[in-house]
């Protein structure tokens, strides 16, 4: 190859230079080639390039054989001389483009895979199991039949559950990805709060707030709940009512079993009583209005309940499965 002049330097003769397979006096002549001009160099790089990028394809799995320059120069003249209509003139600064495309779509390609092996659960609460933590650290309290969907993994921007039935959130506080619950025909999104919520109806929603704020929307109105204020939703209005609320919640009775009464009539105890237990509970006789009570249930049962106030109002029961009659003169 001491003939070679340094205008037919070429790329097969590039090939053996990097394979080590040259003269002294090539390797000279492809040295001083390579100083002779900026496209020289150029075009000595992108052959380097493409060699070395030849070399690791035939190497993978392969690492104890020896590179076959021959099958090498026979595999790029394929590609670059033998189909001419597709060749195409390689630059750094393609080849730069092209590596960014490819981890672009390396980077999508694994987060499309991270986002589609992310599978929704149903808890479903029973009477063994009606407490659930969830991967951020909040905890949902629910109500024996209901159920909350939620997905395996929460997603950095957003952590959204949908709930049907009746619980009791507490909220791991993380301002970069609100917590968004899906209810009936609204919606409640907080940051980090607890709070209430009763969809157990199909044509309402209550929720009320015990810490912290909760935005509770509909698709026409929307309000911000603040503690002890409950939104209520009708959805023959498609609005939000917000309303104090009572001291005597019917909503989370079914989570504190507590009733707390303080010079409360008669009457409206029953009332709230019936509803707390699901039970049908009659007053029969006169003047009760006059009868106020002032008593505090905590985790009893309904018998203990009927008892106590009938011992303390001088009243007779009588029951009927799950009815129970209070008959009595009443209050002067």
């Amino acid at each position: 190859m001491n003939s070679e002049s340094k205008h037919n330097v070429n790329e097969e003769l590039l090939y053996r230079y990097f394979n080590e397979e040259l003269s002294a006096s090539d390797v000279e002549l492809i040295e001083n080639w390579k100083s002779e001009s900026k496209d020289n160099l150029k075009f000595f790089d992108e052959t380097q390039l493409l060699y070395l990028d030849q070399k690791a394809i035939s190497q993978v799995g392969k690492e104890q054989k020896q590179y076959n320059t021959s099958s090498a120069w026979n595999q790029f003249k394929e590609i670059h001389f033998e189909k001419p209509a597709l060749h195409i003139k390689i630059s750094y600064t393609a080849l730069r483009i092209a590596a960014s495309i490819i981890l672009l779509i390396g980077t999508g390609l694994f987060y499309w895979i991270q986002i589609n092996s992310i599978s929704d659960v149903t808890f479903t609460a029973n009477a063994d199991k009606t407490s659930l933590t969830l991967e951020d650290g909040s905890i949902v309290l629910l109500s024996d039949g209901s159920s909350i969907t939620y997905p395996s993994s929460f997603s950095d921007q957003e952590r959204k559950v949908k709930l049907e039935g009746k619980a009791f959130f507490d909220i791991t506080k993380n301002p970069d990805a609100p917590f968004v619950i899906d209810l009936p025909n609204t919606q409640v999104q907080v940051l980090g709060t607890s709070f209430d919520i009763d969809a157990s109806k199909s044509d309402s929603v209550v929720v009320s707030v015990e810490t912290g704020k909760v935005w509770f929307k509909s698709s026409r109105d929307a309000q911000v709940l603040t503690p002890g204020l409950s939104g209520v939703f009708v959805s023959s209005s498609t609005d939000i009512r917000s309303v104090e609320t009572p001291k005597n919640s019917i909503g989370n009775f079914w989570r504190t079993r507590t009733l707390d009464f303080d010079g409360v009539s008669l009457s409206r105890a029953v009332n709230i009583i019936s509803k707390s237990y699901e039970s049908n509970i009659i007053l029969s006789g006169s003047n009760f209005e006059n009868c106020k009570i002032s008593v505090r249930f905590e985790n009893e049962p309904l018998e203990n309940v009927i008892d106590i106030i009938s011992t303390t109002l001088s009243l007779e029961v009588q029951q009927h499965e799950n009815q129970y009659i209070l008959q009595g003169s009443g209050c002067e």
